[in-house]
């Protein structure tokens, strides 16, 4: 997939490639799942100790720095001199960067650019042309050389199948991180209660689906929560009617958890009578 239209990338994943989820620097983030119309998007950074079966690395190099772009080329083809790491010390932070991206992959792992580049360019070159000892008996004599990938046609992508229950793991795992890995991150949370919404409904578990919209719609609340209502008391009692429904939709689906935590953000904008 090295060279590919975002449009034809976006057909793909919901079709063939549905349930892969795409890597990429975390500041294009954002913008990918809204060009895709796609949940399963994650930054590189935000997905370390994660696994998935089938990942789409996407512009990880059209997206390195301008000035890093040759050298990349030249470490590949081994053209470095001897203080290539003193002048371009960037270079291990973003191999680290590949590496977690990599192995963040169980089964597949694609590479899509949707732009060329000359670090894209020797990369796609460097691992195509690159062996791999692959042992089909424990004698050297027959051991089998392959290379590391191979270029892909996209119309020759064969569909991936996830079972409900790779859907519903990978539901609870972006859930539960919603509920307790952020940091407190209003909108991190809801990044990942909307994957968890996709990977439900994709495993056509209701109940699932259910719970996490409604945590999803407390999340939305807190984030739309103005800075002040003390000189508006119809504001105030508009907040306090919607925020009555959301508790008891948090409750009847028994998140406790972020009923509590929606209960303390609204606090201040309750009248006295109803703290």
């Amino acid at each position: 997939l090295h060279k590919v239209d975002s449009e034809y990338l976006a057909a793909l994943i919901s079709d063939k490639l549905n349930g892969a989820v795409i890597l990429t620097h975390d500041s294009n983030a954002s913008h990918w799942k809204r060009r895709l119309g796609y949940p399963l998007v994650y930054g590189i950074c935000e997905a370390k100790g994660l696994e998935f079966k089938s990942v789409i690395l996407l512009d990880f190099f059209v997206d390195l720095p301008h000035r890093l772009q040759k050298p990349w080329r030249d470490m590949l083809l081994g053209r470095t001199q001897d203080d290539f790491n003193e002048s371009y010390p960037e270079i291990e932070a973003r191999l680290k960067m590949l590496y977690t991206s990599v192995t963040r992959c169980i089964e597949q792992l694609f590479f899509a650019e949707t732009a060329t580049s000359i670090a894209g360019e020797a990369f796609v070159r460097w691992i195509t042309t690159t062996s791999a000892k692959s042992a089909t008996t424990n004698t050297a004599e027959h051991q089998l050389q392959e290379a590391l990938a191979t270029r892909n046609n996209v119309e020759n992508v064969e569909t991936m199948v996830m079972t409900r229950d790779e859907w519903l793991a990978s539901g609870l795992d972006n859930a539960e991180m919603a509920e307790s890995g952020t940091n407190g991150d209003l909108s991190k949370q809801e990044a990942l209660l909307e994957r968890a919404i996709y990977c439900f409904e994709q495993a056509k578990d209701d109940a699932f689906a259910s719970k996490a919209r409604a945590h999803r719609s407390s999340i939305r609340f807190r984030m739309e929560l103005p800075d002040s209502t003390d000189d508006d008391d119809e504001a105030g009692e508009s907040i306090e009617i919607q925020a009555a429904l959301i508790v008891e939709h948090l409750l009847t689906e028994q998140l406790l958890s972020e009923c509590r935590e929606f209960c303390l953000s609204i606090l201040p904008y309750l009248s006295p009578y109803t703290r």
